[in-house]
């Protein structure tokens, strides 16, 4: 009668240790009607890379109890590129051939899943740029954070707390396209 519990508990516990890759959302709404009720031009997607005040292993990963979040792709920079990428695709604004690049760095990033109602907390940083040919057009570090109910239990609470950070990501992508100060200068 004993064994039962500990073995769901062993199960869910190696289960949420052994999560797999976080795949790129192919479309946010949110950030596909910020691509495209500013009417940003077309562009394509240049270099993502985490920036060299953060430790390089959390481009690769980050822990959340006992557990790691991992990225498609091999690194959480790279994913950011991919998730920029699909949703200037789902909107009709990527063009590979474009001289309007958006490219960007990680300056800020992190998650964390204490016990309690929105104790669950995450935050990604990006500082963007957006270059037509050899001039900068912007330069702005976006912030965007996350709240989130985080259980006692690894196993419901490690799964939300992959779920509530790879949430930023199409996030931050809406909140660079809403941001007033690029719709302007890429209306130029």
């Amino acid at each position: 009668m004993m064994r039962r519990p500990y073995v769901l508990g062993l199960s869910l516990f190696v289960a949420a240790c052994a999560m797999a890759p976080v795949p790129v959302q192919t479309m946010s709404a949110k950030a596909v009607n910020a691509i495209s009720d500013a009417r940003i031009p077309a562009m394509r997607v240049g270099q993502f890379e985490l920036s060299k005040t953060l430790p390089g292993k959390r481009d690769r990963s980050l822990a959340v109890r006992a557990a790691t979040i991992r990225p498609e792709g091999g690194s959480f920079s790279h994913y950011l590129a991919e998730t920029v990428k699909a949703q200037l695709a789902a909107a009709g604004r990527l063009d590979e051939r474009s001289d309007t690049i958006v490219s960007g760095e990680i300056v800020g990033s992190d998650v964390g899943s204490a016990i309690g109602a929105d104790s669950g907390h995450g935050l990604l940083a990006v500082e963007f740029a957006v270059h037509r040919g050899d001039t900068q057009l912007f330069k702005k570090t976006i912030t965007v954070e996350g709240k989130w109910n985080s259980s006692f239990i690894g196993g419901v609470a490690i799964p939300a707390a992959e779920h509530g950070y790879m949430a930023l990501y199409p996030e931050i992508v809406a909140k660079l396209f809403f941001d007033e100060d690029l719709r302007r200068v890429l209306k130029r």
